[in-house]
């Protein structure tokens, strides 16, 4: 990954492309290949992941670095990336996410030797990637929703979005996993259950869900040197965190809307009903689902 993305100013310095990639382009660079094509060997990672059959089954994004912006200006572009993490939970369509990506970059996923998912360069994602980061996220807000209600969010919490498996290799442990049956990461020992409501389980499930992405991710630099007659060495240093990784900036911006308390609203549509960041009194989560709610109300009242 060539991005840098600094947390403090919420800047993308954009130094990569990203292009979307076809059935029929990944067929070819894959007949081509001859090795040494990162590409191509990040596809091949990808492959074992999914299980792809043939590379037909495979579409998705490929990043190279973008050397336009050095032989034009002499600078590389900047992008704001405020509320990004609100504009990553709204991404359902193909088409979202190559636009998304092309102006934000790169995710930066990889999977870790226990099959979680963590932080990691790549210089081909495909689409699978993205939808299931996407839907991860979405489970993390619906989580961060459901704890907002105070108490009530245990009963929430055991019968809509997480549930225990017992262990089918360890006796006195049990699994958390989402409501989709997704692994959470976590396990407990019977005793420790025996202690923990829905509610400290949802805590530990947010918060180690966040961190997975936060804590690889971010890199402490030196911003500024500040002189001052305060210090005895003359200057002060001034700190600035950044990120090689999409993914990090997406979590950590949802981590300040947390510490905000930034309201979760589910849209509105019937057709949709994900959870979104709400801004003012907006009931829906883009004016896509505005437009078909309308119609759809429209419709029953005609009937």
């Amino acid at each position: 990954m060539f991005d840098v993305y600094d947390l403090d100013k919420k800047t993308r310095y954009v130094y990569e492309k990203i292009d979307f990639v076809d059935n029929n382009t990944l067929v070819q660079r894959i007949n081509n290949y001859r090795g040494g094509d990162t590409f191509v060997d990040d596809y091949f990672y990808w492959k074992n992941v999914y299980n792809y059959d043939t590379p037909m089954n495979s579409r998705g994004l490929e990043t190279d670095i973008c050397n336009k912006y050095y032989l034009m200006t002499g600078k590389i572009q900047e992008i704001k990336i405020d509320n990004i993490s609100y504009e990553f939970a709204k991404l359902k369509t193909e088409a979202d996410i190559v636009n998304f990506a092309q102006k934000y970059g790169m995710l930066g996923i990889k999977f870790d030797d226990e099959g979680l998912q963590s932080v990691g360069s790549s210089y081909f994602e495909p689409f699978e990637i993205w939808k299931k980061t996407i839907q991860n996220f979405v489970r993390v807000l619906k989580l961060y929703k459901a704890l907002a209600i105070g108490e009530k969010a245990a009963e929430k919490i055991e019968d809509n979005l997480l549930t225990l498996e017992a262990s089918t290799h360890f006796e006195d442990r049990h699994y958390v996993q989402w409501y989709d049956g997704q692994p959470t990461g976590f396990s407990f020992e019977n005793r420790e259950l025996d202690t923990l409501s829905f509610i400290d389980i949802g805590r530990k499930v947010l918060i180690q869900s966040v961190e997975n992405y936060i804590n690889p991710g971010i890199e402490i630099r030196a911003a500024e040197v500040i002189d001052t007659e305060k210090s005895q060495m003359g200057f002060y240093i001034t700190e600035r965190r950044e990120t090689k990784y999409l993914i990090t900036a997406i979590y950590y911006d949802l981590w300040q809307q947390m510490n905000a308390n930034v309201s979760i609203r589910i849209c509105e549509n019937p057709k949709c009903q994900l959870p979104f960041m709400k801004v003012k009194r907006q009931k829906y989560c883009c004016d896509a689902c505005k437009q078909e709610a309308y119609r759809l109300r429209k419709e029953k009242r005609e009937m």
